[in-house]
């Protein structure tokens, strides 16, 4: 009897013992289940977050560089006096790569991530500057002068000086333009107080535009001058003249960017080789930026065209 009691004790022990160990593999099953379910949960969470967290940095950069890249070239072509075609080039492009790296710096940190930008086309056009407050004579002094021929207006901003200005109309300082079929004349004058716009075309009666004010800012392009809007060259075609009759008679600045090559500035119109105004120069108005932004998870390309001055 007490063989078999203490057997009976014995599996009751080790059944107890196979019940604890059973608990135990159980319970290490559940806890490596977790685990893995926790690493797989984490690892889904995180390559959904990275993609979306590259999306919206290659976004930000290209609203970014759309917002930016305009003002940049503008501000390249107006800091320097460029004497060739390839040295606006040179300059833009450097500037645009530069400004890429920069962008670039902060973007990589706050994420592993490259961006460049690369100047992919640009249009050089001829620009004609007077930044010495001088009169709108020619580099000979001469007050009638042709600013160019065949060319195509993508800018003309002036400001004239009251003070300089003819009180009579019939002397006043005046820029024409005509295609041979359509033509047009501003003229601006002083009287008294204001500062007289005057504009008339082939088809279009004479209009003027006064403004009181010492220093007028006058812009062709937008027919603008101070508060004062106007029409000027509506009709004349591609490829038109462009000539000053009585510059003597008015002084300020003024800056033009004309077509690509197409147009032509006359010999002896524009200094060269010295800093006097008004000067020849060239200026980039139309271009195209490629984008390249870079990361782990992520390859993105786009292209940025920009239109300075429009035609």
């Amino acid at each position: 009897m007490v063989a078999d009691d203490e057997r009976r004790r014995l599996r009751g022990d080790d059944r107890g013992q196979l019940i604890l160990v059973g608990a135990v593999v159980i319970a290490i099953a559940l806890v490596g289940v977790v685990v893995v379910l926790n690493s797989v949960l984490y690892a889904e969470n995180v390559a959904d977050r990275e993609p979306i967290s590259a999306t919206q940095d290659v976004r930000d950069a290209q609203a970014l560089v759309r917002e930016d890249v305009g003002s940049l070239v503008r501000r390249v072509n107006d800091d320097a006096r460029y004497d060739s075609p390839s040295a606006v080039r040179t300059a833009v492009n450097g500037s645009v790569a530069e400004y890429g790296t920069l962008i670039g710096l902060r973007l990589a940190r706050r994420a592993p991530a490259s961006l460049n930008l690369s100047v992919t086309d640009e249009t050089v056009g001829t620009g004609i500057e007077q930044d010495s407050g001088g009169n709108f004579s020619d580099a000979g002094d001469g007050s009638n002068w042709t600013v160019a021929r065949n060319a195509d207006v993508r800018r003309y901003v002036a400001t004239v000086n009251r003070s300089s200005l003819s009180s009579d109309p019939g002397t006043a300082f005046a820029v024409t333009t005509t295609d041979g079929a359509a033509d047009w004349t501003l003229s601006v004058y002083r009287n008294g107080a204001n500062v007289v716009v005057r504009t008339n075309g082939s088809a279009t009666p004479t209009a003027s535009c006064p403004v009181a004010a010492e220093r007028v800012r006058i812009d062709l392009r937008n027919g603008s001058a101070g508060g004062c809007s106007f029409t000027f060259a509506d009709g004349v075609g591609d490829g038109y003249d462009v000539e000053y009759r009585n510059g003597a008679n008015a002084s300020g600045n003024y800056s033009i960017v004309l077509n690509g090559t197409d147009a032509t500035v006359p010999s002896g119109s524009v200094h060269t080789g010295s800093s006097a105004s008004p000067y020849r120069t060239y200026v980039v108005y139309d271009f195209g930026v490629r984008l390249t932004y870079a990361t782990p998870e992520l390859t993105y390309g786009t292209r940025i065209h920009t239109t300075l001055y429009e035609p």
